[in-house]
């Protein structure tokens, strides 16, 4: 257990690094933080106590999470490009968060989404995500894809967001949300926002 903020693992600047079969816990800050990469593979990790998020990718391309477990996380579970997701030019990003199971989050912050990704041409699918208080996934950007994903008990304490959220507007054409499962959702107000 660390008193410290810092993130556990940090990459800045990697092409085609991978990072496989970690188990990262208990600390105050990110599990796993990756910023102006390309090619990156987190494989097969389990990031879980943190103060912050577990894995934060931004400004990153042909990014993938596969086979991850994030769970007790204080504020966002999975984030890619939250602070980059505006692309004016469209440029394919190729990010991708598939077979993870993603829980428990939001655990200090109740309006931190569960799975985050931003830009153009990504994907999320194949993932479980349950127990948490507020958006279980949710995107922006123009031509991402998110499917195939189980979601439940999800938007436990709030009702003004979605299971599976985005932003309207000029930077959100394309998308497809399609073959989701959705079940045991405790919301009082059903609506998938903004789609």
């Amino acid at each position: 257990i660390t008193e410290s903020t810092d993130t556990i693992i940090a990459l800045d600047g990697a092409d085609n690094a991978k990072i496989e079969n970690l188990n990262l816990q208990r600390s105050r800050g990110t599990g796993l933080e990756i910023k102006n990469s390309n090619g990156v593979q987190i494989l097969d990790c389990k990031v879980e106590y943190m103060g912050r998020y577990g894995i934060f990718a931004d400004n990153v391309t042909n990014t993938m999470i596969d086979g991850c477990e994030v769970s007790n996380i204080s504020k966002g579970g999975i984030y890619v490009n939250y602070k980059n997701y505006h692309d004016p030019d469209l440029i394919l990003q190729n990010n991708s968060i598939q077979n993870c199971n993603v829980y428990n989050i939001g655990t200090e912050n109740f309006i931190a989404g569960a799975v985050y990704l931003g830009g153009t041409g990504n994907k999320i699918s194949h993932n479980t995500v349950h127990n948490t208080p507020h958006m279980a996934i949710w995107f922006d950007g123009n031509d991402n894809t998110v499917e195939y994903n189980e979601i439940y008990n999800a938007v436990k304490y709030c009702d003004d967001a979605g299971v599976i959220y985005s932003n309207a507007g000029m930077c959100g054409y394309g998308n497809t949300v399609q073959y989701n499962y959705i079940h045991d959702w405790p919301s009082l107000n059903p609506y998938v926002s903004e789609l």
